[in-house]
Order: C-alpha cells, then sequence, then structure tokens
C-alpha cells in the first residue's frame, strides 16, 4: 500500500488517496502512510539485498550453470553463510535456474478449443457400466466388502468375538 500511495501521491496528495482507500475497505491513514515510510526496511528485505548480489554473481561465474545446491556449496565456501532454502527462494525471486540435462519441461502452448468440434470416434468405444452394475438397489462393489464400518452380524455391540465362538466356561470370570 506506501508503495502505491507513493507512486501516486505527487498527482492526488497523501490524503485524498488514504480517503479513497478507507472508502474501498483499506484501513490506512495518512499518518500511517508516513509512519510505514519512514520505518527502516526489515533485516529480511536487507539481508536478500545483499545475498541477492552474491547469488547472481557465483550464477554467472558459473556460466549460468549452477542450481540452487552449488550455489549455496559456493557461496559456504566462500564463507557466506546462506540455508539453502534461502538461495532456492532467492534464485526463484530473480528468474535463475540451473542447467539440467535433458532440459528444461517445455511450457504448453496448445490450448485446445472449446467450441471446436472433436473427431469422431472411429472405434465406437461404450464407456457404459454393464448390465450387472447398473442395479440401483446394489451400491456394492463385487469383490470387495466394507465390514470395517458395520456393526458386526452378531448383534454384539463389543465385537470382540465371532458369532459362531463363544469364550469357555471361566473365561474371564464368568
Amino acid at each position: 500500500m506506501v508503495a502505491f500511495i507513493g507512486a501516486f501521491r505527487e498527482e492526488f496528495g497523501v490524503e485524498p488517496i488514504c480517503r479513497a482507500l478507507r472508502q474501498a475497505g483499506v484501513r490506512i491513514s495518512p499518518s500511517g502512510y508516513y509512519a510505514a515510510r519512514a520505518r527502516p526496511p526489515p533485516a529480511r528485505a536487507v539481508r536478500d539485498a545483499a545475498l541477492g548480489k552474491q547469488i547472481l554473481r557465483v550464477y554467472k561465474d558459473s556460466g549460468e550453470r549452477y542450481g540452487a545446491w552449488k550455489v549455496w556449496d559456493q557461496l559456504n565456501r566462500e564463507g557466506i553463510a546462506a540455508a539453502r532454502c534461502t538461495v532456492e527462494r532467492l534464485m526463484r525471486q530473480l528468474g535463475l535456474r540451473g542447467v539440467r540435462r535433458g532440459g528444461w519441461k517445455k511450457p504448453r502452448t496448445t490450448v485446445p478449443d472449446p467450441a471446436q468440434d472433436r473427431p469422431a470416434d472411429l472405434v465406437n468405444r461404450d464407456f457404459a457400466p454393464p448390465a450387472a452394475y447398473s442395479d440401483e438397489s446394489d451400491r456394492s462393489v463385487r469383490g470387495f466388502s466394507d465390514t470395517g464400518s458395520r456393526r458386526p452380524r452378531s448383534g454384539r455391540r463389543g465385537g470382540c468375538y465371532p458369532p459362531a465362538w463363544s469364550p469357555p466356561s471361566g473365561h474371564l470370570g464368568s
């Protein structure tokens, strides 16, 4: 928001821009804008700017071949401490990519037009299910059972013993 107000403040002024933004639902005041502008940049932004220059230098020195891992390794060899994930993030922001054997996957440029007719089905494929599975009352798939979510057929809620088996007398205090 601060950058937006800064871009148009000479043309419209800070207070009218803040008033229009407030009407649009953005909560910002002129004093908030000036306070944000006077604030020093965050430490991460300062570190990213300095590290970005080093990453670009190492990348250019490698003949634009190194990926994030090798750039990170080279920075560590030079004594520049940086996390690998930070190098990956900054390389992505800078638009840098290492060389890859086999090349990178090309972007898809041909998108089919939905208004165009599709080619005819020359082999007459039929994706309808066979008649055996079209019965609405039978919603189960043959060959599969779903016993884990149903109550045991014995009517017992515990389900500890199969219905055909009962514990021997004297078992567990009975």
